[in-house]
């Protein structure tokens, strides 16, 4: 508990109130639970054989006073309460007089006098708990309690969003196989929306590949295309008629094909050149355009479709792979070897400390 914080902040009158308020409570609670505990037969023949003095007058003095008891705790909880809710407007702490009961409602709520509403008043203990945290008075996230409800909870709430995740991604798996609108939907509201983007992405992307690879593949590309040029006129029987001619028939076939190469293989590396250039984006983009258009659109394709299916099937079960796996696992073991390695550096450190004198 840090006093010295609360003198700083000038907040010592505050926090012996808060102070006083939370041992009333734990006596009020322990009273309440005391009383509820005592209707149990059990519990009654437990503290008859342990203390039958004190628990025959519990029962004929505390007992029947219970409610008058209990009240005069209450009156004690409203008489701070109105105090500071005078302190609040006296201050303008809030925009208007009467926003102060309803900013602080779970400090009302377990005052109403009834069985049901008693237990609530655990929740002034939590406002003021919090209230000490605010001023400094205490560091709660340094409770082991606290720590160990806040790593459960946040285990419970990943386990449970994790089966609620893979459960939706199971689903959707069906729904695709089965033919469900929703490769449809998937098409219609999620891709058709951004075809211009991803057009422009793919646009790129082509351009970027030709520029990159055109100088590494050119020599590759210039002898498939020489082969193919070389097959085909060797088979065409034109040019073999005039391979026939005598005398000049087979140079005149050799220029053929040379020529013939030169001007294809020009006119496929300018095509290709062009197609890298930026200049030419618009010529692009429209063919990459008809050819989105054509596969989104495609309906009768349906090696296409279950190509499509397929695709998103895999990459759901991926994601599932990777929402499956158990991160507070992970984190927990790396925050066990982490913790290893420092004790093992402070046995190494100390061990060190020790032969040097």
């Amino acid at each position: 508990m840090n006093i010295k914080a609360i003198r700083r902040q000038g907040q010592l009158g505050v926090f012996l109130v808060d102070l006083t308020m939370v041992l009333l409570l734990v006596v009020n609670l322990g009273l309440i639970l005391f009383d509820s505990l005592l209707s149990f037969g059990w519990f009654y023949n437990a503290l008859i054989a342990v203390v039958p003095e004190v628990t025959r007058w519990y029962v004929s003095t505390v007992q029947p006073r219970f409610l008058f008891i209990d009240l005069l705790f209450i009156s004690v909880f409203l008489l701070e309460f109105l105090i500071r809710w005078g302190i609040a407007v006296w201050a303008k702490t809030h925009h208007r007089w009467f926003f102060f009961p309803f900013v602080h409602w779970y400090d009302l709520i377990g005052l109403v006098p009834l069985a049901g509403f008693r237990i609530l008043r655990l929740l002034r203990v939590v406002s003021i708990t919090f209230r000490l945290q605010r001023v400094g008075a205490i560091d709660i996230t340094s409770w082991l309690l606290l720590r160990s409800l806040i790593k459960y909870y946040g285990i419970l709430i990943q386990e449970l969003t994790d089966r609620v995740t893979i459960n939706i991604l199971s689903r959707l798996q069906g729904e695709a196989r089965n033919g469900t609108p929703v490769l449809e939907h998937i098409i219609d509201e999620v891709v058709v929306p951004r075809q211009d983007d991803l057009v422009e992405w793919l646009s790129k992307r082509v351009e970027q590949s030709l520029g990159r690879n055109f100088d590494t593949y050119e020599a590759q590309l210039k002898r498939y295309v020489n082969h193919r040029l070389h097959t085909a006129i060797k088979t065409n029987r034109d040019v073999a008629r005039i391979e026939s001619i005598p005398v000049v028939g087979k140079q005149v076939r050799v220029t053929v094909e040379k020529t013939v190469t030169d001007i294809v293989n020009r006119v496929v590396s300018d095509t290709l050149q062009d197609l890298a250039s930026v200049h030419n984006r618009i010529f692009v983009n429209e063919v990459v355009h008809i050819i989105f258009e054509a596969i989104a659109r495609s309906e009768s394709d349906e090696k296409l479709a279950d190509t499509v299916v397929l695709t998103i099937t895999e990459a759901l079960d991926i994601v599932k792979k990777h929402v499956a796996i158990k991160q507070w696992q992970i984190r927990d073991t790396a925050a066990d070897e982490e913790e290893f390695r420092r004790l093992l550096r402070d046995e190494f450190m100390r061990v060190a400390s020790s032969e040097q004198r």
